[in-house]
């Protein structure tokens, strides 16, 4: 998205103190947006403090706007309903909008420390095009829909799944997490440059179709106190492409591939890599097809 050098299309999320609840100023800002035809929303940094905001609803994104800027602020999100960890709702909404795309940059940490894990930061009901980049988040990445297209850049979260239909674009993308699933791809096409983990969870699995490929990065393996040992990568009847790296100080995973095609499952072992990384790993699926993912942008 172009940079809106207009500043008059500029609106401010104001807050004054530590820990004041800013929800209802964060909606009104992007309603404000909206109705006056503005496209960028950004919160003011409080510079050489540890202050910041915090907020406890659910946010729709509409309209105009374009791009929200964090300003490399830390946000609390807190949930007194219990409808965000369920994942029946996502924090931030997008819909409705009129720019092709909307881009969601700088925040040290959005969601802050309270936020619940198991929530969804975004959701994508607008039918453009989502860029997030430069920022930490709290919770899962996104709730997964159809036909939609994602960037993600520099983006520490806990877990991201695609849909049906849905296309994303990744670079240093570090997805964390002690159980469960970091990526899940579900009929969907997922593209990464550069993927960071922790934990000892599965880091990919794809199913349903999808296509994926992974082009380095590292696995950081070992947690203490996990008894874990899932296949790092699941591919079930979809197309898939990795080459990755692994560093362990304790327990590295068994098994690095599970590949199941029709009612054939297969392994690739940790102990058959010569070399202990994984050069290049092309499933059955994608040979047979002769292309992986479908290209990558």
């Amino acid at each position: 998205m172009p940079w809106e050098t207009d500043l008059s299309k500029w609106v401010k999320v104001t807050w004054t103190k530590n820990g004041e609840h800013i929800g209802e100023a964060l909606q009104g800002a992007f309603d404000q947006a909206a109705r006056e035809g503005k496209t960028t929303v950004y919160f003011p940094r409080h510079a050489r403090t540890y202050e910041y905001p915090r907020f406890t609803r659910s946010i729709r994104v509409h309209g105009s706007v374009n791009r929200i800027i964090g300003m490399e602020n830390l946000i609390d999100i807190e949930d007194p309903t219990g409808r965000l960890p369920s994942g029946e709702q996502a924090v931030f909404t997008f819909e409705n909008l009129s720019s092709p795309a909307i881009v969601v940059e700088r925040f040290f940490l959005l969601g802050g420390w309270k936020g619940p894990p198991t929530m969804r930061m975004f959701e994508n009901k607008s039918g453009k095009a989502v860029v997030i980049r430069n920022l930490g988040h709290a919770g899962l990445h996104k709730k997964p829909s159809s036909g939609s297209e994602w960037f993600v850049e520099d983006v520490p979260a806990i877990g991201l799944s695609l849909g049906p239909g849905e296309k994303c674009w990744a670079r240093q993308f570090n997805p964390e997490s002690p159980k469960e699933e970091m990526i899940e791809v579900n009929g969907g096409q997922l593209w990464v440059l550069g993927l960071k983990t922790e934990g000892r969870a599965t880091h990919i699995i794809a199913r349903n179709g999808a296509k994926v490929e992974l082009l380095g990065g590292v696995s950081y393996q070992s947690w203490d106190k996990q008894e874990l040992d899932p296949p790092m990568f699941k591919v079930i009847n979809s197309e898939a492409s990795f080459t990755f790296g692994f560093y362990h100080w304790n327990r590295p995973f068994t098994t690095i591939v599970e590949e199941t095609v029709g009612n054939e499952t297969k392994t690739l072992l940790r102990n058959e890599l010569t070399d202990y990384h994984l050069p290049l790993y092309r499933s059955a699926g994608a040979s047979k097809s002769g292309n992986p993912t479908g290209g990558g942008k």
